[in-house]
């Protein structure tokens, strides 16, 4: 019975590899950690895209209730001082003001 070696291709760094396992995917733990971090990265990423989405809805269900002084202080934090909404921002602001989105 013949063996077939096979030979595949890091997608992390492009070097051939020969696989101890028939699942490998990478050529060496270095790799392997290289695309778990770039994984994290952007899934990190899409996080804070949504986050950011969410306070921009806020602020408008704000401006449509009635409560443009909110609107008004979370707009002025986010533009003038350069913050950025941590990931429960939306939730917070929802809590003080009472106003649910």
């Amino acid at each position: 019975m013949t063996e077939t070696i096979t030979i595949k291709d890091c997608p992390i760094c492009g070097k051939e590899f020969k696989p101890r396992r028939s699942d490998a995917v990478y050529c060496s733990a270095r790799c392997r950690v290289a695309a778990s971090r770039e994984r994290q990265r952007e899934r990190t990423t899409q996080q804070f895209e949504a986050q950011q989405l969410r306070v921009e809805v806020f602020i408008e269900a704000l401006k449509k209730k009635d409560r443009p002084e909110y609107a008004d202080v979370v707009e002025h934090l986010l533009d003038e001082y350069g913050l950025e909404p941590a990931f429960d921002t939306a939730k917070r602001l929802s809590k003080i003001t009472g106003i649910q989105f």
